[in-house]
């Protein structure tokens, strides 16, 4: 639950580093049923390839290498940050649970 509180940065940044926050996000976002989308979407903004075999912790750092001088913390900000803005898109993290019918 506090995963989620701060990838929708619900409380406070001291609480935690952005950086293994987004990292986090990533690998979920790989379980989402429209992960491809997504992961489409992280390509086409960052322009650093998503493939399955790089880590979520991996892709914060090609990012921050990339982008940010190596500074991990700003990579993992911008990438939470983007999430937020709905720049990657807009999607849930968590669905409804299904109900059964009977």
């Amino acid at each position: 639950a506090a995963q989620n509180l701060a990838i929708c940065n619900d409380i406070g940044k001291a609480s935690y580093l952005e950086s293994t926050i987004a990292s986090l996000f990533i690998e979920r976002v790989r379980g989402l049923p429209t992960a491809p989308d997504i992961v489409k979407a992280f390509e086409q903004r960052y322009k650093i390839p998503l493939a399955e075999d790089i880590s979520g912790e991996e892709f914060v750092h090609e990012l921050a290498q990339k982008l940010f001088n190596g500074h991990i913390e700003t990579a993992g900000a911008r990438i939470l940050r983007d999430y937020g803005k709905g720049s990657l898109g807009r999607f849930a993290l968590e669905l409804p649970p299904r109900k059964v019918v009977n």
